[in-house]
């Protein structure tokens, strides 16, 4: 009983920590992208503007994407990226700060290189949502 308590307190005390991910679902594990401080969801045009560079969280420290595929969705019109490294393009990521609101864009086919290793990983992204 006093382990069932324990577990369950440990259980409850991460769920409130100040770096608990609230909302996100990690169910498929592993390798995560993040793009501008955000795995999927909602972002605004300003953290659009905020930042070039997409990130992998969930493995080891220091990972680089190497390879991806972007589909931007912007009234209505699909389209295709591909890049070779963590940096979106600068046409891809002209578009991305074009993006209003209903917008929206996705990484697929996305791999990294974990560090100090030629090892890579595939990594998990989400859709991205653009509001206002």
């Amino acid at each position: 009983m006093k382990s069932l308590i324990f577990i369950s307190s440990l259980l409850i005390s991460q769920l409130f920590s100040p770096n608990a991910n609230i909302g996100m679902d990690y169910s498929n594990g592993g390798a995560y992208l993040v793009f501008a401080d955000k795995f999927g969801g909602n972002l605004s045009p300003e953290d659009l503007a905020s930042t070039n560079i997409i990130e992998v969280e969930g493995c080891a420290k220091g990972s680089k994407i190497t390879r991806y595929k972007l589909l931007v969705v912007k009234d209505s019109k699909k389209t295709r990226f591909k890049g070779d490294n963590n940096r979106i393009t600068d046409e891809a990521y002209k578009l991305l700060k074009s993006l209003k609101e209903g917008d929206y864009f996705e990484f697929s086919d996305v791999e990294a290189k974990l560090p100090n290793s030629n090892s890579t990983v595939d990594v998990w992204a989400k859709k991205f949502f653009v509001v206002s």
